[in-house]
């Protein structure tokens, strides 16, 4: 039974930082989205939506 327990805890904790690790990708792929836009658009020198 304590073996059963073990494991399911672990598969929990392995799902959190797989869930992490994703959210994390995500954030990081939104921030360099704006981050390239705004470089886009300063090269061509247009306004920015939302006044970023």
């Amino acid at each position: 039974m304590s073996t059963l327990a073990s494991a399911s805890s672990g598969s929990s904790i392995d799902a959190g930082s797989f869930f992490g690790r994703i959210f994390a990708r995500i954030g990081l792929e939104i921030s360099a989205f704006f981050s390239e836009l705004h470089a886009a658009q300063v090269r061509t020198n247009t306004q920015e939506p939302f006044g970023l």
